[in-house]
């Protein structure tokens, strides 16, 4: 297994609140792909999401798919771990 090293710098001078919206923006995330992400922080997982957002599990799936590419992610635990270090920080 391949360990990897996540670096997160940030400006304190330069804040941007809430943490989410700097997040949505340094990955180019639309806001459906946004909602995706804080569902699967919020413990759902993208069978609830698909249902509770009334969308198909392949759209759901798209969006998760997509996300990866955006954030150089390739299993939602990654993307846990990328979304607590820069949301939650």
């Amino acid at each position: 297994m391949e360990r990897q090293l996540l670096l997160v710098l940030r400006d304190p001078g330069n804040r941007c609140e809430p943490n989410w919206i700097c997040f949505a923006e340094r990955f180019r995330l639309t806001k459906a792909e946004l909602r995706l992400c804080i569902a699967l922080t919020n413990d759902s997982n993208i069978a609830e999401y698909s249902k509770k957002s009334h969308i198909s599990l392949h759209t759901a799936r798209s969006h998760l798919k997509r996300i990866f590419e955006k954030t150089a992610t390739h299993r939602q635990a990654q993307l846990l771990q990328l979304i607590y270090a820069f949301v939650h920080s």
